[in-house]
C-alpha cells in the first residue's frame, strides 16, 4: 500500500471518528434539559394514548438489521481497501473468510426471537 493510500485512509477514519464524536456530543447537548414526567410518556401521532396499544411492533427483524448494519460497513471498507491497492486483495480475502464464523453465529443468534422480546 502506498503512502498516499495510507494517508487517505487515515484521514477518512479520522474524519469519521471526529464526526461521530461531534454527533454524540450534539445529541447529548440537545437532549439534556429538565426532567419532566411527560418525557417518558408514550405518544401516538402527537397525542397521549387512550387505552392499550392495538399490537406490539414485531421484533423479528432487529437482529438481522444489526447484522446488516455492522457487516455492510465492514465489507464496504474492505472493498474500498481492495480497490485502492491490489496488494491488499489477499488480506481482504483473508479478512472476509475470518468474518464468516462471527457472521454465521450472529445470523443464528438473530433467529432467536426470545432474545429480542422486551422483558417486563
Amino acid at each position: 500500500m502506498t503512502a498516499d493510500a495510507v494517508v487517505a485512509l487515515s484521514i477518512a477514519f479520522g474524519l469519521t471518528l471526529v464526526t461521530l464524536l461531534a454527533v454524540m456530543w450534539l445529541a447529548r447537548v440537545a437532549l439534556s434539559g429538565p426532567e419532566h414526567p411527560l418525557k417518558k410518556v408514550r405518544y401516538e401521532a402527537g397525542n397521549p394514548p387512550r387505552g392499550p396499544a392495538r399490537s406490539a411492533l414485531p421484533p423479528q427483524y432487529y437482529g438481522y438489521a444489526l447484522v446488516f448494519l455492522v457487516v455492510d460497513a465492514v465489507y464496504a471498507l474492505l472493498f474500498l481497501l481492495a480497490f485502492v491497492s491490489r496488494l491488499a486483495l489477499p488480506w481482504v480475502v483473508v479478512a472476509s473468510i475470518l468474518m464468516l464464523p462471527p457472521l454465521l453465529y450472529a445470523l443464528r443468534y438473530a433467529r432467536r426471537l426470545d432474545e429480542w422480546l422486551e422483558r417486563r
